[in-house]
């Protein structure tokens, strides 16, 4: 008797886990069974989180802040930003779904017609993993504007690198701007795909800026187009760039130099890649080139720890002295590498990569995982002066904006982000303890935003040129 109370126990208990315990599917839809009306969605307290699909589409760009939301509110909308950014990601149909992909984008979008749009809204939180074997969980809408996502991980990771859109339904007029109770930047299609083209434009301007020591060149709109029509204009092509098949995305812009009139194309990674009709390249004196974060994680890749002085000796540095010899490499807008040792015929005492926010914020390179110290720190985003203005012009100085009476009125040197914090914080009328800077490559604008940490409203944008000269403040609501 008492064995089969104990094996009754046992299936009892059995039944009790399983009901319990759900494995999940993520490429499963999740759906509450019951939408509101649009009625009963107006007369909500707080929209609703419905549903969430995870689409891995990859598209590795380094030019890109993740993580980002983007705020879809109608199906023309979301046709857009698919149209845009197919190529750039893998948003396209997937005939096959296996262990490491999932359904194709276009077909987990194929449900959000115009009907869909009246009393519901889309965000794509698009996120980027170290490893394709991370996958991802969406608890909700939590504390109101913040999305509650979670990552797992198994105990074996792959090394590749892996980019996913992950769509949350929710209630019309839902207001998202966290991830985890963390800010980030959010956007609609359209802002997001102006932001790539002014990344393009800058791209452009820099490549003008290296072969013709120029940027007093008219560039005119830029045009989506594909690899197979650079190669039908018979496009220059020096740098030896092939995407592999002819519809891959690229973008043509036209330019006006002078006289003379041609094209650029370029890839979404951003770069330069072809020319059409350019005027000949003036003679230039050579000069040093500058390390990149891609140089640097390639020589770590190469030579491990023994990377030195000799490998890093074609790229340009700053001797800064101290009692050690010291070079500094400037990287980028967020990062510069140091190389110190008692003199060059030694092995290097540290080859440290700095942050530019926080000089004691910094990993030796030869030691630590470079990826996840880059992550770690705060970047510079980008953004676009002109389209600031548009806004600003107009507004008075009660109306959130304030056009004179700055305090940095002298022209300064800009060397580091803490600089331009530093210079920035000098116009601070608000109380803030967060701090995000973003660059404008084009116009070679600052902006600093000033906040308090989970506080909507009350913080302020200062706006200073390549000078630390303070052009315009803006107040936030």
């Amino acid at each position: 008797m008492r064995k089969k109370l104990l094996f009754l126990s046992l299936i009892l208990s059995a039944v009790l886990l399983c009901s319990c315990y759900r494995s999940y599917d993520f490429n499963e839809r999740i759906e509450l069974p019951i939408r509101p009306s649009e009625d009963e969605r107006i007369e909500a307290v707080e929209p609703s989180f419905y549903g969430v699909q995870y689409i891995r589409t990859d598209g590795y760009n380094e030019n890109f802040e993740y993580p980002r939301l983007i705020r879809v509110t109608s199906e023309k909308s979301l046709e857009f930003y698919y149209e845009n950014f197919n190529g750039i990601y893998f948003l396209g149909h997937r005939e096959k779904i296996y262990s490491d992909s999932t359904v194709g984008f276009v077909d987990a979008i194929s449900g959000y017609d115009e009907e869909y749009f009246k009393i519901h809204d889309i965000y794509l939180a698009v996120l980027e993993e170290g490893s394709g074997s991370i996958r991802h969980s969406v608890a909700g809408v939590l504390d109101g504007t913040s999305v509650s996502i979670s990552s797992h991980s198994p105990e074996v990771c792959t090394e590749d690198m892996a980019e996913w859109h992950i769509i949350i339904e929710v209630g019309k007029g839902t207001v998202i701007d966290k991830i985890n109770g963390k800010d980030v930047p959010v956007y609609t299609p359209e802002e997001i795909y102006e932001a790539f083209l002014e990344i393009l434009r800058n791209s452009a301007l820099e490549y003008l800026r290296t072969n013709y020591l120029t940027t007093d060149v008219t560039l005119g709109i830029i045009e989506r187009t594909n690899f197979g029509r650079a190669v039908e204009e018979g496009f220059d092509n020096p740098s030896g760039y092939s995407p592999g098949y002819n519809e891959s995305p690229a973008w043509r812009i036209e330019c006006t130099l002078g006289e003379e009139a041609f094209a650029l194309y370029l890839c979404d990674s951003p770069f330069v890649f072809g020319t059409v009709n350019a005027p000949e390249k003036p003679e230039v004196e050579v000069a040093q080139p500058s390390l990149n974060m891609a140089t640097l994680c390639d020589f770590v890749n190469r030579y491990g720890e023994e990377l030195g002085w000799e490998e890093l000796s074609p790229y340009y540095r700053e001797e800064i002295g101290g009692d050690l010899y010291i070079l500094l490499y400037p990287i980028n807008i967020d990062f510069h590498l140091l190389v110190a040792g008692e003199s060059t015929d030694d092995k290097p005492l540290y080859l440290r990569l700095v942050s530019e926010y926080d000089n004691n914020v910094y990993i030796d390179v030869r030691y630590e995982d470079i990826d996840r110290f880059i992550n770690e720190c705060p970047s510079t985003m980008y953004f676009s002066y002109a389209t600031v203005l548009k806004y600003a012009k107009g507004l008075g100085d009660n109306e959130g904006v304030r056009h004179k009476d700055f305090v940095n009125t002298d022209a300064v040197e800009l060397n580091r982000v803490r600089d331009v914090i530093a210079r920035a914080s000098l116009e601070c009328t608000v109380e803030y303890d967060t701090e995000r800077v973003y660059y404008d490559h084009n116009l070679r604008m600052w902006k600093v935003n000033f906040s308090k940490y989970a506080q909507l409203g009350g913080d302020q944008d200062v706006y200073l040129d390549e000078n630390g000269i303070t052009k315009l403040v803006i107040y936030g609501e």
